[in-house]
């Protein structure tokens, strides 16, 4: 079907890209709605503006203004879009932001008039590239220092092989393997947030006794316990809670993440960590806290504790390399099954971290991937 004018001006004015049409001397002859809301124009101002003064466009990194290739422009290939991409734009308030810009010649009457030019706010996709790039950046960072330690120990056992005893040999090897173990962690570490922020991952829910199970945890956790010379309790619900469905690998990876840290950052000479199960009342849904009387979370640390690679100035003071993800992947985890997480804490008093399972259980989801134990 045919539109007439206005028809055409509602599709103009309903698009959610910007959209500017400028004539052969430059000038706008056109601005949609979003177009002016993109660059905090009123359309009708923007009418006979120079495209240069309305659209100004900036490479960032190298702070300086991009003249607008207005020649290029009138000669590009009709048949063909051409899109300009990590280049920014400054709004009518000063504000820059990065955009991605679309153009093509305007034929009118077998002629150029002008052009089209199709641009969109591209901050989302700026950040996810940030987002890469510092994943990439930390990651190696983290990377280095087990690699290193494990290419140091292996030249000493090989180039001073005869001069070892036994006892020296025994000690490199435990270096070399301790470095190789936390280096597959961090990397099985890397892979489960990759899964996470996928949505790649299965949750496969199981009935499930939690008082049984949170009590083989304990059990598995009981040489570490002793090691760090830990006690650790566990306060059981008066209640018969039943069977619940739960995807027994996702719940272990939380509460192992988040007892062995209990037991971890603590400078007192004997630690006590207390796990705790409650069924709430409010909504029915079942709380897990885990409670310690460790070092505790500075204020000024409370608002990041759960972001990727962040670690508390507190926790590098008594562990020095860890990764910074613990915690990140644990919140994706509780979110993923519909709990909750959140915490309370007092610096040099202790920790409490809750976590929440809904109270019809974890519900399942099809997914290519398994999340790796860590």
């Amino acid at each position: 079907m045919a539109l007439d004018p206005e028809d055409l001006n509602a599709v103009f004015s309903s698009m959610a890209e910007g959209l500017v049409v400028i004539d052969n001397q430059q000038r706008v002859e056109a601005l949609n709605q979003a177009g002016g809301v993109f660059l905090r124009i009123a359309p009708k101002q923007a009418m006979g503006m120079l495209i240069g003064d309305l659209l100004k466009l900036y490479h960032i990194e190298h702070n300086e203004q991009i003249l607008w290739p207005v020649e290029r422009l009138m000669k590009l290939d009709i048949t063909r879009i051409h899109i300009w991409d990590h280049i920014y734009c400054e709004n009518k308030i000063g504000k820059l932001f990065p955009i991605t810009m679309m153009a093509t010649p305007l034929l009118t009457a077998h002629a150029v008039s002008g052009a089209v030019i199709l641009f969109r706010d591209a901050t989302d996709e700026a950040r996810a590239d940030q987002a890469k790039s510092d994943f990439v950046a930390v990651a190696s960072h983290q990377l280095q220092t087990p690699l290193t330690a494990i290419k140091l120990f292996a030249e000493m056992l090989d180039q001073d092989a005869n001069e070892l005893s036994e006892g020296q040999r025994r000690e490199y090897l435990q270096l070399l393997r301790s470095s190789t173990e936390r280096m597959i962690k961090l990397v099985n570490e890397m892979l489960n947030v990759s899964r996470l922020e996928a949505g790649a991952f299965r949750i496969q829910p199981e009935p499930t006794d939690l008082v049984v199970f949170i009590k083989g945890i304990l059990k598995e956790l009981g040489s570490l316990a002793k090691e760090r010379s830990c006690i650790l309790t566990f306060s059981e619900p008066s209640e018969s809670l039943g069977a619940l469905l739960i995807d027994t690998a996702l719940l272990s990876q939380v509460l192992f993440n988040l007892v062995e840290n209990a037991m971890r950052y603590s400078t007192k000479n004997t630690r006590h960590v207390t796990i705790k199960l409650e069924k709430k009342t409010a909504r029915g849904e079942y709380a897990i806290h885990i409670e310690d009387n460790g070092i505790g979370i500075s204020s000024g640390d409370r608002k990041r504790i759960f972001t990727k690679f962040f670690r508390a100035d507190s926790a590098r003071k008594i562990k020095s390399n860890g990764s910074g993800l613990g915690l990140y992947v644990v919140k994706m985890i509780v979110e993923a099954w519909g709990g909750t997480i959140s915490f309370t804490s007092q610096t040099g008093v202790g920790t409490v971290f809750s976590v929440t399972i809904p109270a019809g259980g974890m519900e399942p989801r099809k997914g290519i991937k398994q999340l790796i134990q860590t």
